[in-house]
């Protein structure tokens, strides 16, 4: 039986502003080079958690630590494929990025991706970044959601 294939990602939506760090993935990289990320994502290597290798991922792209929060998962091909997501609030300035990894660190507004996932799909890994997207739509709606029930 073949392995899974397990993967993480983070959205990190800076607190100043609310957009979110959306790297453009270096040109040496195989899938999808020169387009737009998650924040953070990578692979979860055997004898790692979930947390732990979203943790390692964010200290070797970006260099730093930050809280997160698990959102949900993705999983296809007959269970041989998993995408955990996590959010965090981005309460730092990220001042570095790992070049094998990352060609640029941009931000976005939730609107901007939402437009650029419409116009330029081909932009992303769409497949992945999409249903991920969503989660973090629905997250963030229930969160504010409790947010006002709570203020009311």
């Amino acid at each position: 039986m073949p392995s899974m294939d397990k993967n993480v990602n983070v959205f990190l939506i800076r607190k100043s502003d609310g957009k979110i760090l959306t790297p453009i993935r270096a040109e040496s990289k195989k899938k999808f080079p020169n387009c737009y990320d998650f924040s953070v994502s990578g692979k979860w290597d055997e004898g790692e958690n979930e947390l732990q290798a979203i943790r390692r991922e964010m200290m070797e792209e970006l260099g730093i630590k930050n809280k997160i929060k698990r959102i949900g998962e993705i999983v296809k091909n007959n269970n041989q494929y998993i995408s955990v997501s996590f959010f965090g609030w981005l309460d730092q300035e990220v001042n570095w990025f790992e070049p094998k990894e990352v060609k640029e660190i941009k931000y976005f507004s939730i609107d901007e991706i939402k437009d650029m996932l419409e116009t330029n799909p081909e932009m992303f890994d769409v497949d992945i970044y999409k249903p991920s997207f969503d989660m973090l739509l629905e997250y963030l709606n229930v969160c504010k959601t409790g947010i006002n029930r709570i203020q009311s």
